[in-house]
């Protein structure tokens, strides 16, 4: 493992390299309209289930050269940037439009078409009729997307868009982390689109699993800050696989975020059939 010294010097390094590439600026407050309500059918793991599973253990934690290390973050946060989107959902109420602006990562594709995970309180139209766009890594103008999948109850969606030759674009794994245990204090990176700062990135670490009130599932604590657009960005280790979705933060402490685990992303697209 590291020595105490290096791993000083190698926190210090990171914090700068990612604050150049650009941090969050705006904070997403926990607002009952931002939870997820009602109930979900399937099955989750318990604390106790959870508690039981291997602990993940990634090559890279045993890196001692700090070059390599760094190379390796730089890989992942340039990799996690080229798998986020940026989502605006205009909705129409008569002679006026809302808009609401959030964050999304693609994790599948087809000949046509690429696929993204965001929050459903996202999409959600109250009601109305909505205008999906996306704007995915290089692209210079929103193009249009459509609503695939839902779950208000999770506070998850998945939409679509038209590939349109894009070179550049990449996948976020989201099996690599399954069935593991979260390793305590292991770095995380956020991505997400604040205020519509694009592919800002921010890092801290993983503290917990938790409960936050109406949400039917435990989550994901940890210190990366998430900010207003956000809202359905991945989290990612070390390496650029998925841990989760950024979703809820405190209005008092940015400190504190949390993100819905990558096994419940996993259970919805399962059964909405969107993976096999």
């Amino acid at each position: 493992m590291l020595k105490n010294s290096k791993k000083v010097f190698l926190t210090l390094i990171l914090m700068i390299i990612l604050f150049l590439f650009g941090s969050c600026s705006y904070f997403i407050p926990l607002t009952s309209d931002q939870q997820p309500q009602g109930t979900f059918s399937g099955e989750f793991y318990s604390f106790e289930e959870f508690n039981l599973l291997p602990i993940y253990i990634s090559e890279t934690y045993d890196i001692e050269n700090i070059d390599t290390y760094n190379e390796i973050l730089i890989s992942t946060k340039e990799h996690i940037i080229r798998a986020n989107v940026s989502i605006t959902n205009k909705i129409s109420k008569g002679f006026t439009y809302e808009t609401k602006n959030g964050s999304g990562f693609i994790f599948l594709e087809d000949d046509n078409y690429y696929y993204a995970v965001t929050n459903y309180h996202v999409i959600d139209s109250d009601g109305y009729t909505s205008t999906y766009e996306v704007m995915a890594f290089e692209d210079t103008t929103y193009s249009s997307a459509t609503l695939e999948a839902w779950n208000e109850s999770l506070d998850l969606a998945v939409i679509k868009f038209t590939k349109n030759n894009r070179q550049d674009v990449e996948l976020i794994n989201i099996t690599s982390r399954l069935d593991y245990r979260f390793k305590s204090d292991e770095l995380v990176f956020a991505i997400g689109n604040p205020l519509s700062l694009a592919n800002s990135v921010s890092f801290g670490k993983y503290k917990r699993v938790t409960q936050i009130q109406n949400v039917d599932y435990f989550v994901i604590e940890h210190s990366a800050e998430i900010y207003s657009g956000s809202s359905g960005g991945a989290l990612v280790d070390v390496d650029g696989n998925l841990i989760g979705v950024n979703t809820w933060g405190l209005e008092d402490d940015s400190s504190v975020s949390f993100a819905i685990p990558n096994f419940v992303i996993y259970n919805f697209l399962l059964s909405q059939e969107i993976i096999e």
